[in-house]
C-alpha cells in the first residue's frame, strides 16, 4: 500500500518560473497556481482531470520556489488511481505509483482513463496537439491594460501552463525513444533548431550586434526591452527601464556571438520519431511565444502596481549554493550538455549579482532557465544544478560553444575556488 504521507517537493517544472520570488511575486504565484485559478483552467483546456483545490501547487521554502507534490496530487490525481511516490530529493523528477485503495473506486478508474487517453493522444499526434495550442494562443483576446492581473489569471497564464506541460511531456517522451549517443545527437539537433528562431536566445545573441555597432541599443531595447534580469520577478525593472545598465553589461560581455560549431544532424529516424522531434521543436518555440506575451502582460502589471525603475529592488537573497548546509564536494559527476575542458574560478550566480569578477569564470547556476540568460555568456564554463538538455541554458551553451554540464550536487563550493571542468566526460574537480 502506498503511504498517504506528505509526498515532498520538486524544484523543477513550474517551480522554475521564478526560483526565488520576492514577497510580491510570490503573492501572485500563490493565487494563480491553484486548481480553482489559472492552473485549473489549464487542466480544463487540456481535458485533464482536476479538482478545484484552493491551495497553491507552488510553495516557498527557505526562499526557494518549489512544487508541493501533495497539493499537486490532490489537484490533478485525486480522481485517478495514481499517487506520487514519496520524494526524497527535490531535484529528482517525481514519479507516480498505483494506490490500491483508489483502485476500488469506479470514479478513479474513469479519471485514470481520461488522463491516459489524453496523454496517449499527445503521443499519437504530437504535432496536432501543438497546433491546437498554437490556435488557442493566437485566438486569445487582446489584453486590457487596465486589468492585466485578471487577464494573466483568466486568459494568458492558463495557455502558458498548458503549452509548458505538453512541451515537457513530449520532451520526456524523447528519452524513451533513444539512448546514449543517439539521444545526445537528437537533443543537440533540437537545441540548434530552436536557437535559430528562439526569441529569448536572440535577445542574448543580438548583444554582439550592439557591441560591434550593427544594431543600436535603442533598436535592441525596442525588440527585447520587456525582458528583465529575472524575467518573471515583478520587483525587477525591465531592460528598457535601465538602458545604461544594459549598455554596461554588453560592453563587458565576454562572448558576443554564437559559435561556428558544426551543424548537428539527426540519426536515421522512423516517421513517428521524426514527428515527435518536430513537435518538440514546435512546442518549445510556442512556449517562447507564449512567454513573450506573458512578459508584455507583466510589464503592464508592473505599471498598474506603480513599480518604476527608481524603486529599490525587494529581493535580497543568497545564491542557492551558499544556502545549502551540506559538505563541500571536491569533485562531481554530472550530465554533459556541451563538451569541452576549461579551468577557472567559481562564481555562484544568485539573484542580485553585481560584483561579478573578471577573468575566466566557471558559473554555477541554480537552473538553466532563461532567468539567467544574460549571465550564461559571461562564463567560460557552466554548471547547472538543475535543467534539461533542451532548456534555455543548454541551448545557449551549445550555440555559444561554452562547456557545460548538469550536476545537482554541485553545491557549497565557495566563490573564487579554482575548478577544472571536463564537460565532455561530465566531471569537475577542485584544484
Amino acid at each position: 500500500m502506498t503511504q498517504k504521507s506528505e509526498r515532498g517537493f520538486y524544484a523543477g517544472g513550474m517551480a522554475e518560473f521564478v526560483t526565488q520570488p520576492s514577497d510580491l511575486t510570490y503573492q501572485y504565484l500563490q493565487r494563480w497556481f491553484t486548481g480553482n485559478s489559472a492552473y485549473g483552467r489549464a487542466m480544463e483546456i487540456l481535458g485533464l482531470p482536476c479538482v478545484a483545490c484552493e491551495h497553491s501547487v507552488l510553495v516557498r521554502r527557505d526562499g526557494e520556489l518549489l512544487v508541493d507534490l501533495s497539493v499537486e496530487e490532490a489537484t490533478v490525481y485525486a480522481s485517478t488511481v495514481f499517487v506520487y511516490r514519496t520524494q526524497t530529493d527535490v531535484n529528482t523528477v517525481p514519479s507516480v505509483a498505483l494506490d490500491w485503495h483508489k483502485c476500488l473506486r469506479p470514479s478513479c478508474w474513469w479519471g485514470t482513463w481520461r488522463l491516459l487517453a489524453v496523454q496517449t493522444s499527445w503521443l499519437a499526434g504530437p504535432y496536432q496537439i501543438v497546433a491546437r495550442l498554437q490556435e488557442t494562443l493566437t485566438n486569445l483576446p487582446a489584453i486590457d491594460p487596465s486589468s492585466p492581473d485578471q487577464y494573466i489569471q483568466d486568459q494568458l497564464l492558463p495557455v502558458v501552463i498548458t503549452i509548458g506541460l505538453v512541451s515537457e511531456y513530449l520532451t520526456q517522451a524523447l528519452a524513451s525513444e533513444w539512448r546514449g549517443e543517439e539521444l545526445t545527437a537528437v537533443q543537440n539537433y533540437i537545441s540548434q533548431q530552436i536557437a535559430a528562431t528562439d526569441w529569448f536566445f536572440a535577445s542574448i545573441a543580438a548583444r554582439g550586434q550592439v557591441k560591434n555597432g550593427t544594431l543600436t541599443l535603442r533598436d535592441y531595447l525596442r525588440q527585447y526591452g520587456e525582458r528583465a534580469d529575472r524575467d518573471f520577478e515583478l520587483t525587477l525593472p525591465r531592460w528598457q527601464e535601465t538602458p545604461e545598465k544594459i549598455a554596461a553589461e554588453i560592453n563587458k560581455q565576454r562572448v558576443v556571438t554564437p559559435t561556428t560549431s558544426p551543424s548537428f544532424t539527426l540519426p536515421a529516424l522512423q516517421a513517428r520519431q521524426k514527428e515527435l522531434v518536430d513537435a518538440v521543436i514546435a512546442a518549445q518555440l510556442l512556449r517562447t511565444q507564449a512567454k513573450k506575451q506573458l512578459l508584455h502582460a507583466f510589464a503592464l502589471l508592473r505599471q498598474s502596481l506603480g513599480l518604476t525603475r527608481t524603486q529599490k529592488e525587494e529581493r535580497h537573497v543568497k545564491p542557492i549554493a551558499s544556502a545549502v548546509s551540506s559538505p563541500m564536494p571536491a569533485s562531481g559527476q554530472g550530465l554533459t550538455v556541451f563538451a569541452g575542458q576549461v579551468t577557472g574560478q567559481v562564481f555562484n550566480f544568485g539573484h542580485n549579482d553585481t560584483d561579478i569578477p573578471a577573468g575566466d569564470i566557471i558559473g554555477i547556476f541554480p537552473n538553466a532557465s532563461p532567468e539567467f540568460a544574460s549571465e550564461f555568456t559571461r562564463c567560460q564554463g557552466l554548471i547547472f544544478q538543475r535543467g534539461g538538455q533542451t532548456s534555455h541554458g543548454a541551448i545557449v551553451a551549445r550555440e555559444f560553444g561554452i562547456p557545460a554540464l548538469i550536476d545537482p550536487r554541485a553545491v557549497g563550493i565557495p566563490d573564487g575556488s579554482r575548478l577544472q571542468l571536463d564537460a565532455g566526460a561530465g566531471v569537475w574537480r577542485l584544484l
